[in-house]
Order: C-alpha cells, then sequence, then structure tokens
C-alpha cells in the first residue's frame, strides 16, 4: 500500500528535547497527531502537545498545496504555520496561536535539501523578520513534512528555558527519523556543563497497550530490587503521580488523568529508566 505523504498524519510523532537548568536534566517532550476532525470544511489533524514554551496544548493542523495551516482560535481562522513553497528570499507571516494573535514575519535565507529514509525533503533556512505584539521565537531549519527543528510551533520569547531541539520524528511516511540531537528519543539524560552522562539504564520495560483508556500494564525486568517510584508527568512537564511500588508488574490507572500525552519515570535503587504513554 503506498502511504501518501502529508503533514502531520494521524499517528505523527514529534519528541523534542527539553533542560531542566536547575538539576541539568534534559527530558523528552512528544506532540502527537491523534485523530482528524472538520473545521471550516477542512479535514484537519488534531496535534496535541506543545513546547515548553508554547500556548495551545491542543492545535488543528492541515496541509494544502504545500502550505501548512492552524486554526487560530483568537481570529476564528486557519493561518500559515509553514510555506515550503519559498525558496531563498521569500517571506511569511506567522501568527501565534493565542488571545492576541501575536505575530512573526520569517524570511527564508536558503534552502537545501536532506535525505530522510530515502525521502528528499526540502529544508529552509529561516530568521525572523520582525515580530509585532508580545515576542515569540521561532527558529529553523524547517524541514517539509516535518517542520522546525527548534519546536514545531512559535514559543514565548519571556519564557525561560524554551524546549530547544527536535530528537526524533516518526509517522507512516518517512518512518523514523533520529537527529542525534540527544542520546535517545525518550530517554532521560544529565549534562552537567562539562559533558552528557546517561542515567544509568540496566532495566528494560514493555508498556502495554498503549495507547490506552482505562489502564495498561508496565513490566520491568532485570529488576535488582522490589522497591521503586513511579513519577509520571504530563506533556508541560507537570508530576501528576507519584507512588511507590513492588515488584516488577506496575499497573497504571487512568482514573483523573485527561487524554493526552504522559511521561513515567521508574526510579529503583541508583537505576532510572523512562518512557512516554498516551492516554486516548
Amino acid at each position: 500500500m503506498t502511504v501518501e505523504a502529508q503533514f502531520g498524519q494521524v499517528g505523527a510523532t514529534w519528541t523534542y528535547n527539553d533542560y531542566n537548568a536547575g538539576t541539568y536534566q534534559n527530558f523528552p517532550r512528544a506532540i502527537v497527531a491523534i485523530t482528524d476532525t472538520v473545521i471550516d470544511a477542512h479535514v484537519c489533524h488534531i496535534v496535541i502537545g506543545d513546547c515548553a514554551c508554547g500556548v495551545s496544548q491542543t492545535n488543528f493542523v492541515y496541509e494544502s498545496s504545500r502550505k501548512v495551516y492552524w486554526y487560530n482560535g483568537a481570529l476564528n481562522a486557519f493561518t500559515v504555520l509553514y510555506d515550503f513553497n519559498l525558496d531563498a528570499g521569500g517571506e511569511w507571516t506567522l501568527v501565534a496561536n493565542n488571545t492576541t494573535a501575536d505575530s512573526l514575519r520569517l524570511h527564508v535565507d536558503s534552502t537545501g535539501v536532506d535525505t530522510i529514509n530515502g525521502v528528499l525533503c526540502k529544508v529552509q533556512y529561516i530568521h525572523t523578520v520582525a515580530t509585532y505584539g508580545v515576542p515569540y521565537i521561532f527558529e529553523g531549519p524547517v524541514t517539509e513534512w516535518i517542520g522546525s527543528k527548534f519546536c514545531l510551533y512559535p514559543q514565548s520569547a519571556a519564557c525561560d528555558p524554551p524546549t530547544i531541539g527536535l530528537r526524533c520524528y516518526e509517522d507512516d511516511f518517512l518512518g523514523l527519523y533520529d537527529t542525534h540531537f540527544a542520546p535517545s528519543c525518550e530517554e532521560v539524560f544529565v549534562d552537567s556543563g562539562i559533558g552528557v552522562n546517561e542515567i544509568e539504564n540496566n532495566l528494560s520495560v514493555i508498556l502495554t497497550p498503549n495507547p490506552f483508556h482505562d489502564e495498561t500494564r508496565l513490566v520491568l525486568h532485570n529488576l535488582t530490587s522490589d522497591n521503586l517510584v513511579l513519577e509520571i508527568t504530563d506533556a508541560a512537564g507537570r508530576i501528576v503521580r507519584v507512588r511507590n511500588g513492588r515488584g516488577d508488574l506496575q499497573i497504571i490507572k487512568r482514573e483523573n488523568l485527561e487524554a493526552g500525552i504522559y511521561f513515567y519515570k521508574i526510579i529503583s535503587d541508583d537505576v532510572v529508566v523512562s518512557g512516554k504513554f498516551i492516554i486516548i
């Protein structure tokens, strides 16, 4: 079966890198296209998750004629998020999805081509010409079918630290694209300023089902201690659940958690293993 290329198609997953300056800890942040809907006669993709300094946890995007549009709630209209038709010298206005519809004027300095799993993808190298209203930051390079390697959406310039780079992208068309920005797509690791050290990870984990609606089973292999701590954070990095546990089988129940992307961390003695799951 031939898979048609489409920006933000259902199942597309962007994993970006976030950084905690207090603990020197880098952790993954995921954005996922979960389903389709119709707005103003446009079939668009519902994309959940945002960057650390973004403003909206749920966005609606669609692509037409190599332009990617996203829905702005303040304007009640779709505006251009990316324009892959533009070559060097071209410009477009990106309107932030916030209550005052602040915007940036972006300029394409040059273009190139990146080969991802055998697919030739156009790359735009951009800079911000001007901002209007509350300052936002949006950087490149910008890759066709993927978007910005800095963050999928613009981020508030007043927020620090922002999301700082694409670790991985995956969909049914391009497959898995690992930028090697971090040691892995989903690991937590520490950068102390004198070098990067991965948190030791002797545990292996099977999480099934994933995504899930009511509950999922987390099975641990090579567990050296019966005592462990399970920590769950949401897509914004907020801790939503912490519990002590025993044994190599942990049941994660939905309970009061909303649909969305979550990250788990298992801490057992001095060993840490982490990953993500999706509640639908």
